[in-house]
């Protein structure tokens, strides 16, 4: 990956990290008003793997650490993945009943 993909794709992570912070603040206490189980911890470790995933891409982009370019590369988009797929289901234990409310014809 060159220079300019890695800071691409630091900046991404910076955007999804308020994004997913904003959500769990916003899921927390909807959990709290209806009762719900405090799945919002789960958004709290997605934002965890994205931190690792970029602080990863940041020593093997300095060369501290060697290994594989496409096994690093590799391991962080497998670390965001695993951070969005926590992250889509700790929302749909929130959020799902807004889909009935706007399919809702």
């Amino acid at each position: 990956m060159t220079l300019l993909n890695i800071q691409n794709v630091f900046f991404l992570d910076i955007s999804v990290i308020i994004i997913l912070m904003i959500i769990a603040y916003l899921s927390k206490r909807l959990g709290e008003a209806l009762k719900k189980p405090a799945f919002y911890k789960l958004l709290y470790t997605g934002v965890a793997c994205i931190i690792a995933a970029a602080i990863v891409n940041t020593i093997t982009t300095n060369k501290l650490f060697s290994l594989s370019n496409n096994v690093t590369h590799t391991i962080t988009m497998l670390m965001r993945f695993v951070a969005g797929f926590i992250s889509v289901f700790a929302c749909l234990q929130y959020w799902k009943w807004l889909f009935s409310e706007i399919f809702k014809n």
